[in-house]
């Protein structure tokens, strides 16, 4: 197999439109095996029933990741046609190999045929004769989802048809495309399931009075944008997503908290709901948002600056909002300056 560096043909991932391959399998209702080949591997035709896709360099990861998705849409079986060298193969093989089973071969040596099936190459498939004249091209899977997205969808269908069995350990090996997130000091402001445009933050509200921010796994996409929208830097981008987690379509707690209204001044504040386990990002938060054992369920009713009123008139203890803002250094002097240890 030629290096990714020494084939002039090899291309960029994203000049292959996935979506566009399997439009023209819908309309291509006699093709019933695909042969994903490389661009140096022999450009011969398969048999009648049989489409050869040329892909444009070595069958790479986005190649493989294409393959669910085709089984999926309706194609029988998929084989791989490589280099004749043959040299490093992707390293995800493996995994789509346990994940896919007899659904996935390697193409055997190649008979003879009265009949050819098609090739094309993956970066120029055709555009259909029936959508030029507005005919449907009905299909499984929903073509305007982005790629991961499409993967995902593909799996769920293999899955509940029994054509693959759980694949939820072998994707754990996987990377996903987002990143997981983890959250301190959050204020629970919003500012970031604003600026996300995959809808994977969202803010939650349980019956107990809790409100919580939450993250999809599935469709986090890494951008980050929600990182630099927080207005207080709370959230900070963390481990890859693995595609097991977003085939598990994990929901996480960044943060929760219960708000109040202060009795005295009427500011909305929050009261903590226990401890760090209670915000940990590597549970599952599909169960509810509750408080974590030892957790406190009442307070007093006033916010932290009134509660430090009530308990310094002077104000010679410090907020709470200020022991986290200030540098160490200038801490340490007022705490001198006012006798506080």
């Amino acid at each position: 197999m030629t290096s990714p560096t020494s084939s002039p043909a090899q291309a960029e991932p994203s000049c292959v439109d996935a979506a566009a391959l399997m439009r023209w399998g819908r309309a291509t209702e006699s093709v019933e095996v695909v042969v994903l080949a490389c661009h140096d591997a022999s450009p011969a035709p398969g048999p009648h029933g049989t489409a050869v896709v040329r892909w444009p360099g070595c069958l790479d990861e986005q190649a493989l990741g294409l393959v669910p998705q085709l089984l999926a849409d309706g194609v029988r079986s998929l084989r791989l046609r490589w280099c004749p060298t043959h040299g490093p193969t992707p390293s995800s093989l493996p995994v789509w190999r346990q994940v896919l089973g007899e659904l996935l071969e390697t193409e055997p040596a190649a008979g003879r045929s009265l009949r050819h099936g098609p090739v094309l190459r993956a970066e120029a498939a055709p555009l259909p004769r029936r959508a030029l004249v507005g005919a449907r091209l009905d299909g499984v899977l929903d073509l305007a989802l982005d790629e991961q997205a499409r993967l995902i969808q593909s799996l769920r269908l293999l899955y509940a048809q029994d054509r693959i069995d759980d694949p939820s350990a072998a994707l754990a090996e996987l990377p996903a495309a987002g990143r997981v997130l983890t959250a301190s000091d959050c204020t629970l402001c919003a500012a970031c399931t604003w600026a996300c445009p995959h809808g994977a933050l969202e803010m939650a509200d349980a019956d107990s009075g809790l409100r919580g921010l939450v993250q999809d796994l599935a469709a986090c996409r890494g951008c980050q944008a929600c990182v630099g929208a927080c207005p207080v830097d709370a959230l900070h981008a963390g481990v890859t997503v693995s595609l097991a987690q977003a085939w598990q379509a994990e929901v996480t707690v960044l943060a929760a908290d219960r708000p109040r209204t202060c009795r005295r001044c009427g500011a909305r504040y929050s009261q903590e709901v226990g401890s760090l386990a209670a915000h940990d990002v590597t549970r599952p938060a599909t169960a509810s948002l509750a408080p974590a054992p030892g957790g406190q369920d009442e307070d007093s009713g006033l916010c932290p600056l009134c509660q430090v009123r009530e308990r310094s008139p002077f104000l010679t203890e410090l907020p709470p909002e200020a022991e986290r803002a200030l540098p160490p250094s200038v801490l340490a002097a007022i705490r001198r300056s006012r006798g506080l240890s």
